[in-house]
């Protein structure tokens, strides 16, 4: 998984989406990496599937809150403000110190 971290890190998106995929072929899913399949989808401008993987990691771990971050984000992108509220409310539960969630939950809230 550190591998396609780094990769998506330096910006080689789809080489950071390949090695998530072979994760997930391989046998290794969690929620970290399909939030990170997740973060990587964003990062490409398809919302709808940042959105898909988000979901699996929050069906996978209701508990991991950037899995519901990342969710709200894709939201606030797909003019979704109603749902992303939600989302950013959950990742502020469980992280209260998160200062990002914060301020995309007042972004929704304003729109």
């Amino acid at each position: 998984m550190q591998a396609a971290t780094n990769l998506y890190r330096a910006g080689k998106l789809q080489e950071a989406e390949r090695a998530c995929l072979q994760l997930l072929r391989t046998g290794s899913p969690s929620a970290e990496l399909y939030t990170l399949l997740g973060d990587v989808a964003q990062a490409q401008g398809r919302l709808k599937d940042s959105l898909s993987a988000y979901g699996r990691a929050n069906q996978m771990a209701p508990g991991y809150a950037p899995g519901w971050y990342g969710a709200g984000c894709a939201l606030n992108g797909l003019t979704e403000y109603s749902y992303a509220v939600n989302c950013f409310r959950k990742s502020i539960a469980l992280q209260p110190g998160h200062l990002e969630s914060h301020h995309n939950l007042g972004k929704a809230l304003y729109q």
